[in-house]
């Protein structure tokens, strides 16, 4: 039974009928726990003392509700009153709820493979511990008493989909008697957050490196770092690959974007508004070594019990592959990007929301531990005038020699 909101207690149920008040002392003088066990024609109840009582005061934003470029932050104010005059609201607990959060069903582990489930994971994860911090939060709430605190929202890896959250402050009066025990009620308040795009990646690629660049080409800034990388580590062009990404500009104002990848750095590009340009990133193949075939995809939560995926031991190392090779790019990658109209507006690309997963064309270009063959090229000369014939030599050599499987080859001429 629960009255006035309080959590539902258990009133154990008597076992026999109504006695009559004869039996009632017959029985209770042979067993003690009688009495205990049922009380009849009275209820045994507690009355609570006074209690706080908190009320939304005040906020920076207008009716609870702002607009944020993704990637960047935004703080604000939040102002509460204690409308008690006599009871200080010692205990405060404040937290907070997304919408991305309050609309997932309770078993949307169940039928998700690792790769999907970390990914739903991860990012539950930083929008519970990332996405909304509380800033000097106040320890009490004195009678009549209005505190004040701040909220930062951080828009930088929010999914496309959130659209606001409930903040939650759960408080009540601990009594100095009993501080172990307190009363608590919850004062919920919603605020909305409307999401705008800023800088987004349409298209990305990967090509993989036959040859050497000539040195008219150094001025080329990536060029320059690759080809100055290769002979400072001794290194040879078929251990790196070209990223492509096409970035695009979904703001109303011009952008300005420096991206990073491992130990190259771009030079600061301008993106106009709707425009998209196209970066060009030497990465470095990931060496067999790394073993992703035989890397378990982590489980951020424990202690669920999974049934049986179904999948083959080949597609789960495949799964594993793709993953290991996408997370080790996006470690690797970073982008800042800056409104030229005000610097003081800055933003990061959440790259983990627009590199879909690794697929076996893409695998086999960045990652050499997944090449069934060892593939060289070479040509006769760079340069051709009108009626020229220039000559191609592919050598392949197979690593594995039982894979007997006919093996496709697709040359790029640029």
């Amino acid at each position: 039974i629960g009255v006035f909101g309080l959590a539902p207690c258990s009133f154990n149920i008597a076992k026999r009928e109504r006695f009559s008040t004869d039996e009632i002392m017959a029985i209770s003088d042979k067993d003690t726990t009688f009495n205990e066990r049922c009380l009849y024609d009275k209820l045994q109840f507690e009355v609570l003392r006074e209690q706080p009582e908190l009320e939304f005061f005040a906020s920076d934003l207008k009716e609870n509700s702002c607009m944020l470029l993704h990637g960047t932050k935004r703080k604000f104010t939040v102002s509460l009153r204690n409308k008690s005059l006599g009871c200080t609201a010692n205990y405060l607990e404040i937290t907070h709820l997304t919408n991305v959060e309050k609309f997932l069903k309770d078993d949307y582990w169940r039928k998700m493979h690792p790769d999907d489930l970390y990914e739903i994971e991860s990012q539950l994860r930083w929008l519970q511990l990332e996405c909304i911090k509380f800033l000097n939060q106040p320890q009490e709430v004195k009678p009549n008493e209005i505190v004040t605190f701040e909220v930062e929202i951080d828009a930088s890896c929010v999914p496309f989909q959130f659209s606001g959250f409930d903040l939650i402050v759960e408080y009540g009066m601990r009594d100095k008697e009993d501080e172990d025990t307190v009363y608590t009620k919850k004062l919920r308040l919603p605020f909305e957050v409307t999401l705008k795009k800023s800088i987004e990646i349409p298209h990305m690629d990967i090509v993989p490196l036959t040859e050497n660049f000539s040195p008219e080409m150094y001025t080329v800034g990536w060029i320059r770092h690759l080809m100055s990388k290769i002979e400072r580590n001794n290194e040879s062009i078929h251990d790196y690959a070209l990223l492509l990404l096409d970035m695009r500009n979904s703001w109303i104002n011009g952008l300005s974007i420096k991206l990073e990848y491992d130990d190259f750095i771009t030079e600061q590009h301008t993106i106009e508004p709707e425009h998209t340009t196209r970066l060009i990133v030497p990465v470095k193949k990931i060496p067999p070594e790394a073993d992703f075939a035989n890397k378990p995809i982590p489980k951020l939560v424990q202690g669920r019990q999974f049934i049986q995926s179904g999948l083959s031991q080949e597609r789960i190392s495949g799964m594993q592959e793709s993953f290991w090779c996408r997370e080790t790019m996006i470690g690797m990658l970073k982008c800042q990007w800056f409104l030229n109209s005000d610097v003081n507006v800055n933003g990061f690309v959440d790259f983990r929301q627009f590199l879909n997963k690794i697929d076996a064309r893409t695998l086999t270009i960045l990652y050499s531990g997944r090449e069934p063959y060892q593939l060289k090229l070479s040509i006769n000369k760079h340069e051709a005038s009108v009626g020229d014939i220039i000559s191609l030599c592919a050598s392949v050599r197979a690593i594995d020699p039982i894979n007997d499987n006919p093996v496709p080859l697709t040359f790029m001429f640029f």
